[in-house]
């Protein structure tokens, strides 16, 4: 059985096949551990970039990381993978 490839790795994939290194992330323009966040002024995130390049970079236990994982930041990358991954790359 082979193991289950998840949303945010298939358009890491897409994206690297592109000939984008994944080192920056597209959308906000920070490493992969620092995504952008903005917070109230209580210390919630209330805005944020849930780019698939973050996946996997953010600490487990963290507020950033349960922004990322939440139900409406995984459909935004749902949405994502099914606009690009029809796409035909150019070799």
């Amino acid at each position: 059985m082979k193991p289950k490839i998840s949303v945010s790795q298939k358009i890491l994939a897409i994206r690297a096949k592109a000939g984008n290194p994944n080192t920056v992330c597209p959308v906000c323009g920070q490493k992969p551990s620092a995504p952008f966040r903005a917070y109230s002024n209580e210390g919630k995130i209330i805005n944020g970039c849930v780019d698939a390049i973050h996946t996997g970079h953010l600490v487990d236990i963290s507020g950033s990381n349960h922004w990322h994982t939440r139900a409406a930041a995984v459909d935004i990358r749902r949405m994502e993978l099914s606009a690009i991954g029809g796409l035909k790359l150019q070799k």
